[in-house]
């Protein structure tokens, strides 16, 4: 005797809410890190900045001191609180790959025109 499953029918309606909701899924999970890579300075003399940030931390990682803290600037100017964290910058120091290693404490987001 042979079965046959009956398929079932999804309209596309179906298929988007379902795609929909696996996107919204994906997006509050923000437990993930994000880590980019910027070319800082002129065409001449160009320096990468690795940038790490997850919900809590700012890590920026780099051979020039110069181009961190305009990365950092960067962060601050689009309204980042930061405030540096040495006891994660120690932890992470024996595993560095370049010269110079900053990590920052988000503490918050605010207006980014609000000088306070």
């Amino acid at each position: 005797m042979i079965f046959q499953k009956e398929s079932i029918n999804y309209s596309t309606e179906d298929l988007a809410k379902g795609v929909q909701n696996f996107f919204d899924e994906l997006e509050a999970d923000e437990s993930t890190p994000e880590l980019e890579s910027y070319d800082v300075g002129s065409i001449n003399g160009t320096d990468r900045v690795d940038v790490l940030v997850d919900n809590e931390n700012l890590v920026l990682e780099s051979n020039s001191l110069k181009a961190t803290r305009e990365i950092r600037n960067r962060f601050l100017d689009c309204g980042y609180l930061l405030s540096r964290d040495l006891e994660i910058e120690d932890m992470l120091k024996p595993d560095k790959i370049t010269r110079f290693l900053r990590v920052y404490k988000i503490i918050g987001r605010t207006y980014h025109l609000c000088y306070n």
